[in-house]
């Protein structure tokens, strides 16, 4: 098997062997995709770890459905990982503060487009964590709305910690709005470390827009930490 899915259950560890990447779809009795959505609730220990390979989300409702405290419920950990959600909407059971984020990408590269993420109560974490090792970020066409950080922590959406070629490009009409940090900005916290060809790029033929983000430290909406001693507050 070139790759595996391994979920936790009871500290007995399974894996399902995948010969060509994995899809979170839904499909009609055919087995043809549908427009419609479907909904993988996320129970405790419920987490997909990514070695090598795609894996893909389309078309899905991905909602945390309890409050254990834990790694992200989905990780990227090597260059080859490529993590891709499209159409999707990433969100949680309401009454609940969830205590793990959702996306941490160690290594390789994940693509957002066209899918919400909202009205999420987390602690201690941000929904998207980029650690260096990441190539390529892109979020495209998407919303991040009513997301509330307690606890610790800064940038209650996005926290990246970027290096050397990392990416994080934020493009066509994305928008962030109500999203609280309890630490530095409300909506996105990064750092660029000896950056070269990488950074932060907000583009695209529509404006990515950013309203009623707060923070209670520095940088309501953005906050950048361009190297040692040097930073910039947006």
């Amino acid at each position: 098997m070139n790759k595996a899915l391994s979920r936790n259950v009871d500290s007995n560890i399974k894996k399902v062997g995948i010969i060509s990447g994995y899809q979170m779809k839904e499909i009609d009795s055919s087995g043809n995709p549908t427009s419609s959505k479907s909904t993988l609730l996320i129970e405790s220990g419920g987490k997909f770890s990514l070695s090598e390979g795609r894996l893909s989300f389309i078309n899905t409702i991905l909602q945390i459905n309890n409050i254990e405290s834990g790694d992200y419920i989905i990780t990227g950990s090597s260059v080859s990982s490529y993590i891709s959600i499209s159409n999707c909407c990433m969100t949680m059971t309401s009454g609940l503060t969830i205590n793990k984020g959702f996306i941490k990408l160690n290594n390789g590269s994940l693509s957002i487009v066209e899918s919400e993420i909202n009205d999420i109560h987390i602690s201690g974490q941000s929904v998207i964590k980029v650690n260096e090792g990441s190539v390529d970020v892109i979020i495209s066409k998407s919303s991040f709305s009513k997301i509330q950080q307690s606890g610790t922590g800064n940038g209650a959406a996005i926290n990246a910690d970027m290096k050397s070629e990392s990416k994080l490009i934020i493009k066509d009409g994305s928008s962030f709005s109500e999203c609280q940090s309890v630490g530095s900005g409300g909506a996105i916290y990064a750092i660029l470390n000896s950056v070269s060809n990488g950074g932060i790029f907000i583009e695209g033929t529509s404006k990515t827009s950013f309203s009623s983000c707060i923070s209670s430290d520095k940088g309501g909406c953005i906050y950048i930490d361009v190297g040692i001693g040097s930073e910039d507050k947006f």
